[in-house]
């Protein structure tokens, strides 16, 4: 995400071309001194106050994009870990689950992905009127996984104006040229840049 940031193709990458958004990384301002993303990082914890998360449990989106008026897109990025799953009588499931921003919740809390249900309601939220895409991003996702994720899909509130997509590390560098030392990277840790 950095070098996508520092190359100014994050818009580009997510499907926003010509505009370069506000960047929070595990909650925290990419770059550190970005008064804009100080605002987003609060109006976040507010919403988790909202929902009554405790301060050391907090919704802790891998990436948070503000688009301005274009949106939010919250990234649960995954690379050598699969997705959250919580059980069904996991305790911490009502505090995310409503009619408002599930179609089924009952559905989202029988399949389990406990991060990304949080992630939509977090994002939702946030977005209020303005446009909210949660991506899950991967190296690739088994067909067990990938009828789960869909599964998903249909219990989340989708519109035209919020969306849940899966992506791939490979599709989402394809934007940029890959440099020799992220090449490098890669390889190293096993990420396939291209198919």
């Amino acid at each position: 995400m950095r070098f996508l940031q520092h190359e100014r193709l994050l818009g580009q990458a997510f499907r926003c071309p010509g505009v370069e958004p506000v960047l929070l990384m595990w909650g925290v301002p990419v770059p550190n001194n970005s008064t804009e993303g100080w605002a987003l990082r609060e109006k976040i914890i507010a919403i988790s106050n909202d929902l009554r998360e405790r301060p050391t449990h907090r919704t802790e989106p891998d990436v948070v994009l503000n688009f301005g008026e274009g949106g939010i897109v919250i990234v649960e990025a995954k690379l050598l870990s699969p997705n959250d799953f919580k059980k069904e009588d996991y305790s911490g499931w009502p505090k995310y689950l409503n009619d408002a921003t599930f179609r089924d919740p009952n559905c989202a809390r029988a399949i389990g992905c406990y991060q990304l249900v949080r992630n939509w309601r977090i994002g939702s939220d946030l977005a209020g009127e303005r446009p909210f895409t949660l991506v899950n991003l991967g190296l690739e996702f088994t067909c067990d996984e990938t009828r789960e994720l869909a599964r998903l899909w249909l219990s989340f509130r989708t519109s035209t104006r919020r969306r849940f997509v899966v992506r791939y590390w490979n599709t989402l560098l394809s934007v940029a040229t890959i440099p020799t030392w992220l090449s490098a990277y890669a390889r190293r840790r096993a990420i396939p840049l291209a198919k």
